[in-house]
């Protein structure tokens, strides 16, 4: 299977990239319906866990060709600073510039979990859970919720 990875929250937004396409049905329906005419494989989208309504973007999806969705990515976070104050992890001069990811784990979890369940309601397409699993308790959850398998990266 293909993922594409619409949802990245730093994946140069103000290019159009990442999570920037990923949050305009059009474009996901667009750039899926791209990949499925080129691809040998089953397509999945990646939706982000900052758009308010997940089954929009899966209808998207699921009409431009894919097999399912991935619900759903990091969001956009900055890490806590170091006890002093300074970043762990800097960019710029001299290290004074906090440097924005994607943040997941335990705090992540609740929000997958909701948009996990908000399309398995509504649109007709396989799921791939994903989104704090770190435990086996936590993978059983997103399967109860209507995913069909899981992603493990929390734990690793």
């Amino acid at each position: 299977m293909i993922e594409l990875n619409l949802s990245c929250p730093h994946g140069m937004n103000e290019k159009g990239m990442g999570r920037a396409c990923g949050e305009d049905p059009v474009l996901v329906g667009d750039i899926t319906k791209w990949v499925v005419a080129k691809a040998k494989w089953p397509v999945s989208v990646k939706i982000s866990p900052n758009y308010g309504s997940p089954e929009i973007l899966a209808d998207a999806a699921l009409k431009a060709g894919a097999k399912a969705v991935t619900l759903t990515n990091t969001m956009p976070s900055i890490q806590d600073p170091l006890p002093e104050g300074s970043p762990q992890f800097s960019v710029g001069q001299k290290d004074k510039f906090y440097s924005a990811g994607g943040g997941a784990g335990s705090i992540l979890r609740p929000f997958a979990l909701k948009k996990c369940s908000d399309v398995a309601k509504t649109v007709p397409i396989e799921i791939l859970g994903s989104g704090g699993i770190i435990s086996g308790d936590h993978a059983l959850t997103f399967l109860q919720l209507g995913a069909g398998c899981v992603q493990v990266c929390s734990a690793v």
